[in-house]
């Protein structure tokens, strides 16, 4: 048995409740900066200060990320046929239209022996 909730719960309430977490620690990390700086007075070395800089350079970045992959998914068609051979698959490429089913394609691009044909190739 699975402990990771169904997939539906995890892009529909999971993800978009870390990106809300994300972007409330962006928001908030003036106030820890603040914080840092008095601390680093006390204590010195900017030890403090470097942390907080990496941890909201790290929130911004999951941030965009996944807002990165909403905008895939839905692209893809929100999960619609996502059984084997459904949108997404490297079986429904028709043609190479999506640029994202090439990747881990390649073999199937190869038309001749020897060599690679396909349009990134």
């Amino acid at each position: 048995m699975s402990s990771l909730p169904p997939t539906l719960i995890r892009r529909l309430v999971l993800a978009p409740l870390a990106v809300v977490a994300a972007l409330g620690e962006v928001v908030v990390s003036p106030v820890l900066l603040l914080v840092a700086v008095a601390m680093d007075v006390v204590v010195g070395r900017h030890r403090v200060v470097r942390a907080v800089i990496f941890g909201t350079w790290y929130c911004v970045d999951e941030a965009v990320a996944l807002l990165g992959f909403l905008g895939l998914w839905v692209i893809s068609g929100a999960g619609a046929s996502g059984g084997p051979g459904g949108r997404g698959s490297p079986r429904s490429c028709r043609g190479g239209q999506m640029a994202v089913c090439l990747v881990g394609t390649d073999r199937r691009l190869d038309r001749r022996p020897g060599g690679l044909t396909g349009p990134f190739h």
